[in-house]
Formats: C-alpha cells, sequence, structure tokens
C-alpha cells in the first residue's frame, strides 16, 4: 500500500488466502503542521486482475494548539536605587501551533506593575511565532528584596496559567554632596586660576 506522508500502513504487503482476511494498521500524523486539511488516501495494489488497484480515500483535519512561552523566562532586576522607576520589556510568546489568546498579565507584588502594550483590546490573539511586548515597571518604595510572580492569563490548553519569577534587590540610592557651593573668580587677560571641588 502507497500512503502520503502524514499516513502509515504497517505492514506494507502480505498474502491473504482465499476467503481469508488481514487486518492493516493505518497511522494519522498530525505533525507539527497546525490548522490544516489534508486529503489524500491510501493506495493498494494487488494481484487481483480487475481492479488490480484501489484507492481508499483518507482525511487528516490537523487543529493548531496554542502553547504560551515568555521571553525572558525569569526577570532579575539585580541591584536598584530606591524611589526610582525600573522598566523591563516582557514578551508574551506564542510558540505553538494554533493561535493563542492571552487574557491577561497580572503581577503579585503591588510595586510591580504590568504595562499593556498600547491597545484598546481587552486580551490579545497572538498567532504561531508571534509575540506581544509588555513592560515590567518596578518602582521599589524601599531597601529590599523583591520576590514576586507575574502570571500568564491565557487559552493554552495545557497551561493556563504560567508563572513567571521575578527578582530584584533595592538600595538607597546616593545623595551627592559638593563643597563650594559655588565659584566665583575675576582673571587678568593671560591669568590661569585652580580651585578645588569636593564631591
Amino acid at each position: 500500500a502507497r500512503v502520503p506522508d502524514w499516513l502509515a500502513v504497517s505492514p506494507s504487503s502480505a498474502t491473504i488466502p482465499p476467503g481469508g482476511f488481514r487486518d492493516f494498521d493505518v497511522v494519522f500524523n498530525a505533525g507539527d503542521s497546525g490548522d490544516r486539511v489534508f486529503l489524500g488516501a491510501v493506495h493498494i495494489d494487488t494481484n487481483i486482475p480487475d481492479p488490480p488497484f484501489i484507492d481508499v480515500p483518507a482525511t487528516l483535519t490537523v487543529f493548531g494548539v496554542a502553547d504560551v512561552a515568555t521571553d525572558p523566562e525569569m526577570v532579575d532586576y539585580e541591584t536598584r536605587f530606591v524611589g526610582y522607576p525600573h522598566v523591563v520589556p516582557f514578551a508574551v510568546q506564542n510558540v505553538g501551533t494554533g493561535a493563542l489568546t492571552v487574557y491577561d498579565v497580572t503581577s503579585n507584588d503591588p510595586n510591580l506593575f504590568v504595562d499593556e502594550p498600547i491597545s484598546t483590546a481587552r486580551e490579545y490573539i497572538i498567532e504561531p511565532g508571534e509575540q506581544v511586548t509588555y513592560n515590567l515597571r518596578w518602582l521599589p518604595p524601599a531597601p529590599g528584596p523583591l520576590d514576586a510572580i507575574v502570571t500568564v492569563h491565557s487559552d493554552d490548553p495545557d497551561e493556563p496559567t504560567l508563572d513567571v519569577s521575578v527578582i530584584g534587590m533595592a538600595i538607597p540610592a546616593p545623595i551627592l554632596g559638593y563643597s563650594p557651593g559655588s565659584f566665583s573668580e575675576a582673571l587678568f587677560v593671560g591669568e590661569v586660576s585652580t580651585h578645588y571641588l569636593q564631591l
């Protein structure tokens, strides 16, 4: 029996005695083709004079599956200053074969904000191989560590909520002191004067 690539028949040949029969395994393989319909047939060659062959029609309908991922897979702000906003791009990706609907991206820390892309949409549909980029904005109010979770809510069939770890450390910002508070000088042409600034 001859078949397309997405079909397999086993065994590929056999001898059937008069009045007998033989079962063949016909295996459909969707692979990673995404949303598609395949049309084909199992072609059977025999030693029967008329007809010597027959085609058994076969149809395969493949439904793509969404698969959510993020870039980066975890976020590390490292060491940042208290009282200043720190922004990191955060991409939600569809690494599957069907369209992905992202309902929301949330943070469990009140000082870590998720800024959505500029859009009027309440949810985002991401085609296979595409992504939507958010911004994660951390505004630490006091010194200390950040240990937060950002959650992506989507229609991924096996991972409808994807948790991403977000860490960092906030320290007090340095304060610049200097002396003197100003400079003033009066020179004749050709003269040079040096003053000192202490930081």
